[in-house]
Parts: C-alpha cells; sequence; structure tokens
C-alpha cells in the first residue's frame, strides 16, 4: 500500500474542501466522512497540508448547533497554530464573516491572540522603546495585514474595547512602527467617507492623533543633522504617513470617481460632513512641509473646495509656503494656477467681496509669481484689473 506523500495529502485537502463547500455534499451520507478526513487533514504535521485544509476551517463540525459562533468553532485550533502562513489561511476565514459575528467575541478573540506568541505584534510595546528593526506589519505579512482588518473594523464600526484601545494606542504613536501605521491607514480607508457614515467619526478621532503625532514631531525629525540616520529614517517615515494619509484623504473626496457622462460631476465627497471632518485635518498636515505631501494635501483641499470655497481657500493658503521646493516645482505651480482662475470665475465674490479672501488669493499667486513661475505671472498681469 502507498503511503501519502505531502503533494497527494494537500491535494486530498483541496478536493476535500471543495467537495463540502457544495450544499449536496454536505447534506449527504458521507458527509461526515468528508469531515472527518478533512480534520485529520487540518491537524497535518505538514504546514503546507494544514494551510490547504484551513481554507475549510468552517466546514469541520458535523452539526455546530445553532448557538455556536466561528469563533467558537475556530478558537482553539487558530491559537494553537504556530506556522505563520496557516495561521493567515484561518484568520482569512474568520475576516470573511465579520460582518455576522458578535463584535464583542471577535475582539476576545484577538485579545486572547495578542497573548500567544505567534500573536505578540499585537503586544503595544513600549511606549519609550525603539522601533522594531524588522517590523511584523511589514506589508507582506499577510497575519498581521488580516488582523489589522478585523481590527480597525472592531475599533470603528462596533467601538470594541481592545481594539479601539489598542489602534488608539499604536496611532498615537505612528512613527514607533511606520509599516504598522501606514498597514493601519491602508484598512481605515473605507470608513473614511462610507454611504452611510458608519464608521466616519471615529475613523477621523483616529487619524486626527496621527497628524497631531506627526506635526509635533516634524520640525525635529526635519532636521535630522544632529540625529544621525536614525533622525533621517525619521523624517523619511512621517513624511512617507503624513503623503500617504494625504493621498488617502484626497481618494474618499471621490474627486477621482470615474463617472458617465450622463451623471452629475459632482464627487461624492462633495458631501459637507466628509468636508469638516478632512479640510481641518488636512490643514495640519500640511505643517509638514515637503513637497511630496504638500501636493496631494493641496490636491484634496481644492477637490473640496466646491462644498467648502471659503474655508477650502484658506487651508490652501495656509499650507502653500511663501518660498522653497514647493512654490518652484511646476506641477505644483499649475495646480494651483488652475484652482485660481477657477475660483475668481465661480466664486468672484469670495475672492473680491471679502478681505480674507483676497488676502488668501494674492498670498496665493504672489507666491508663485514670485518662484518666476510663468503662469503665475501671467496671471498677475490678467487679474490686475481685478485688485484695482
Amino acid at each position: 500500500m502507498k503511503v501519502w506523500e505531502p503533494g497527494l495529502r494537500d491535494e486530498a485537502a483541496i478536493g476535500l474542501v471543495r467537495l463540502l463547500a457544495r450544499p449536496a455534499w454536505a447534506g449527504s451520507d458521507t458527509a461526515a466522512a468528508l469531515r472527518a478526513a478533512l480534520r485529520k487533514l487540518a491537524d497535518d504535521p505538514e504546514p503546507v497540508v494544514r494551510a490547504q485544509a484551513s481554507h475549510g476551517i468552517l466546514l469541520l463540525d458535523d452539526d455546530p448547533g445553532p448557538a455556536a459562533t466561528v469563533i467558537g468553532r475556530v478558537r482553539d485550533r487558530i491559537l494553537r497554530e504556530q506556522d505563520p502562513n496557516v495561521l493567515a489561511v484561518q484568520l482569512r476565514q474568520v475576516a470573511a464573516v465579520i460582518p455576522d459575528e458578535s463584535a464583542g467575541e471577535l475582539d476576545q478573540f484577538l485579545e486572547e491572540l495578542a497573548g500567544q506568541p505567534q500573536g505578540a505584534f499585537l503586544q503595544p510595546g513600549a511606549p519609550g522603546g525603539q522601533p522594531p528593526a524588522a517590523s511584523p506589519w511589514s506589508p507582506r505579512e499577510e497575519v498581521a495585514e488580516t488582523v489589522a482588518e478585523m481590527l480597525t473594523r472592531l475599533a470603528v464600526v462596533d467601538g470594541a474595547p481592545f481594539s479601539a484601545g489598542r489602534l488608539a494606542d499604536w496611532l498615537s504613536r505612528p512613527l514607533h512602527d511606520a509599516d504598522r501605521t501606514k498597514m493601519l491607514l491602508r484598512h481605515l480607508q473605507p470608513y473614511l467617507n462610507p454611504p452611510d457614515g458608519t464608521g466616519q467619526e471615529a475613523t477621523f478621532t483616529q487619524l486626527a492623533a496621527v497628524v497631531q503625532a506627526i506635526r509635533a514631531a516634524w520640525p525635529a525629525v526635519a532636521t535630522p543633522a544632529g540625529g544621525g540616520p536614525a533622525g533621517g529614517a525619521a523624517a523619511r517615515d512621517a513624511a512617507l504617513i503624513a503623503h500617504q494619509l494625504a493621498q488617502q484623504l484626497d481618494r474618499a473626496s471621490g474627486a477621482h470617481d470615474h463617472q458617465s457622462p450622463a451623471t452629475s460631476t459632482v464627487p461624492r465627497g462633495a458631501d459637507p460632513v466628509f468636508a469638516a471632518y478632512a479640510i481641518p485635518l488636512l490643514c495640519d498636515l500640511g505643517a509638514v512641509q515637503h513637497p511630496q505631501v504638500t501636493q496631494p494635501v493641496i490636491q484634496a483641499l481644492i477637490n473640496l473646495s466646491q462644498v467648502s470655497p471659503a474655508g477650502a481657500l484658506q487651508a490652501v493658503a495656509q499650507t502653500v509656503p511663501a518660498s522653497g521646493p514647493y512654490v518652484t516645482d511646476p506641477v505644483a505651480a499649475s495646480t494651483v494656477c488652475a484652482y485660481l482662475t477657477r475660483l475668481l470665475a465661480e466664486h468672484r465674490d469670495l475672492v473680491l467681496g471679502t478681505d480674507a479672501g483676497l488676502t488668501a488669493f494674492r498670498y496665493l499667486l504672489e507666491a508663485f509669481a514670485g518662484a518666476g513661475d510663468p503662469a503665475a505671472l501671467a496671471l498677475v498681469y490678467a487679474f490686475a484689473e481685478a485688485f484695482r
């Protein structure tokens, strides 16, 4: 009799999962035998076999009962799994059923996972400790990616205590582990401007902590001459996080949504609630004076100007520096000059009828004209009549 090799066993696991996923087989007379075989493979010593069997981790029970929850059925199996690839598959199956599960039980499960060796990345870390040499939150780490998806939802949608507390702690220290911060920010994207507002307020509260910390750290990390390589790395991390967040807010405005010609050209983000949250946050992000940060901040503010023209104008003027690399960038000049032209055409009263509007308009035009941008200089002459 031939003994199965690992390659045969993992193929068998794939076949069993496919069969049990079909209602006809799941309810057949052979279903119990199929589940028993799949349970055996789920405990196989070979990780590759366990990984394939884990795609059917929710199919292992013969009769879970009406009161059985997903977490209750798989908790022990997941908490004892040490192989990261197998664990990633198991967690992905749980993440797929989050909307149907008890937030409290899922939150408790993540807290339990944090107490296991394979969940050590969920520990908060010492507030004053050094950033890890190799972050377990690398984009290539599927376990962390899946947990981040679950934890962010539990925190901002359900207000689950462990997840909300851990997320708030981590985001208040964004530079302690930049990979972790960037991953968590990505998973907060769906809650920036959801159609029904679910999780939006809690999300912006969390993001405000990130921006506050980055803004407070920027003056020190942006001048790393005395800080050596560590200071340079911190400046890079701060700029990358600010850049990512500005881009996410810009995307959330809906300005880049694909629309058919028959639909309204008003972006999804043309919403006073989103604008009220986003504009102050973008203003604070603008304090990170780096061209790769300033440009997405300005672009997002311009996209929001249709719903809050006065607020956006003041925010743009506050963000654009009077001199430096940004105002000498042709792309930046093109973006802002096109905005100013449209502003004067569509909101002439805002520019010419208010002192604040006129002051902000002049400041922006003079910043780019002073840097010698041809388009800005042409606008100065074109708008001279308006300023008399």
